[in-house]
């Protein structure tokens, strides 16, 4: 028996706003009957806004379980191995890219389930796209110390590495921290390094900015506060 397909369903960088979702995409969730999300109220209001032709009520949403592969989601890739295909579905961006779905992924791969990764918006390639740093070598460390001092080091690590290597360093942070992130990247960085924040992707009010530390001013780009953003240095 044929296994059914592992889909891997980009969402929204910002919420319901479905017009940064390939039609192609829409049409392959309206397929399906099955997904696994971090977030079940979210994912179930996306998969609403598309306009399914089905109710709620109709579909298996599982969440992710941070202790790994749990009864439910065993279940799942029983109904996979049975050739009905099911979607992942990541709360923001794609799936497996700074997310809990890598591991959803790499266990399909072990079951030699077919994984098929769909088109959609990625809040760290738009920003390394908007930054004008390099492109061909760049590395994403996710989430750095939340200590100013710890920080400011981290920072100054990056910034060798980025010399040594030639390479673009990028980073994400939990929103409530923006602002401090900002003020200690100025403090601690070296005035000709090239520096980017890329706030709000995709939203009509979008904030970017990326030039020399030197450059910047306290007040560029206004306030971050709870607003997702990406971080990039390139020194």
């Amino acid at each position: 028996m044929k296994s059914g397909t592992l889909y891997l369903i980009p969402s929204p960088l910002i919420e319901d706003l479905t017009t940064s979702i390939d039609p192609a995409l829409i049409e392959i969730i309206h397929s399906l009957r099955v997904f696994v999300v971090e977030k079940s109220k979210t994912a179930r209001q996306y998969i609403k806004s598309t306009i399914p032709p089905y109710t709620q009520q109709e579909i298996t949403v599982v969440e992710l379980n941070k202790h790994g592969v749990t009864e439910e989601l065993d279940e799942v890739f029983k109904r996979l191995k049975k050739s009905e295909s099911v979607g992942l579905i990541s709360e923001a961006g794609c799936p497996g890219v700074a997310d809990p779905g890598a591991d959803i992924v790499a266990h399909a791969h072990n079951l030699g389930i077919p994984v098929r990764p769909l088109i959609g918006p990625s809040s760290i390639l738009l920003a390394l796209m908007a930054s004008g740093m390099n492109g061909q070598k760049f590395c994403f460390h996710g989430y750095l110390p939340q200590d100013r001092t710890a920080l400011a080091k981290e920072l100054q690590r990056l910034e060798m590495e980025s010399i040594k290597f030639k390479q673009t360093q990028i980073w994400i942070e939990t929103p409530y921290r923006n602002n401090q992130m900002k003020e200690v990247c100025l403090a601690s960085l070296k005035q000709n390094t090239r520096f980017c924040i890329a706030a709000d992707l995709t939203a009509t009010d979008e904030k970017i900015f990326s030039g020399r530390v030197g450059d910047w001013t306290k007040d560029k780009m206004g306030e971050l506060h709870k607003i997702p953003a990406v971080f990039l240095l390139q020194a």
